[in-house]
């Protein structure tokens, strides 16, 4: 069988009116419900679905069946990533992710949309079934950056599918544990210091 075409989506940021009428300029058409290409395509959705648009919920109801029924891949960004770390408890009383006003603010769409606690926990479930990266027959997916060393680092605490352990988002919790640095630079990319005068 012919390996599918790649359409590449990323960052879609709750913004589910424009997904939609991306995935219709694609060609892809609703068929039961689920957005799917009449010829051998396939979507490849980088991550980052929530935060920051006004449609958190079009966007989910239209990424999650589609990935969900294979007519489209996803990976994990990070602001799955937070998410889930934002709703996990710590053992100090606290959460992984800590519950300060930026951190808040910048989760505050998703939060809007799903106050329901059962419902939001669904889909943080999900989040948790996205893999850090893909590598499929034709190309690699990866949110922010392609690393093979932060990978092997993270090796220990990744299921076969590279989907994290949930001891996994404790670690990369730690700024301490080389896999925080390792999760860091696969969803936000390298870092590094620019020379003194210089600044963005």
């Amino acid at each position: 069988m012919q390996n599918p075409i790649y359409d590449i989506i990323g960052d879609i940021h709750g913004h589910g009116i424009s997904l939609k009428n991306l995935l219709h300029k694609l060609g892809y058409e609703q068929n039961n419900g689920i957005y799917q290409h009449p010829q051998n395509h396939k979507v490849v959705f980088l991550g980052d679905f929530i935060d920051r648009g006004p449609t958190h919920r079009q966007v989910m109801d239209t990424v999650r069946p589609m990935i969900d029924s294979g007519h489209a891949l996803g990976i994990m960004g990070n602001h799955e990533f937070n998410a889930i770390c934002y709703h996990t408890p710590d053992e100090q009383g606290g959460y992984l992710r800590e519950h300060d006003p930026k951190n808040t603010g910048q989760h505050e769409a998703f939060l809007k949309t799903y106050p329901d606690k059962d419902e939001r926990e669904d889909i943080l479930n999900w989040f948790k079934t996205l893999p850090l990266w893909l590598e499929l027959e034709t190309c690699r997916a990866v949110h922010a950056c392609w690393n093979e060393d932060a990978m092997a680092a993270l090796k220990p605490w990744l299921k076969e599918d590279n989907t994290l352990l949930d001891i996994g988002y404790i670690v990369a919790s730690d700024k301490t544990h080389p896999a925080y640095d390792a999760v860091e630079t696969l969803l936000k990319g390298v870092e590094t210091p620019l020379p003194n005068g210089l600044s963005f």
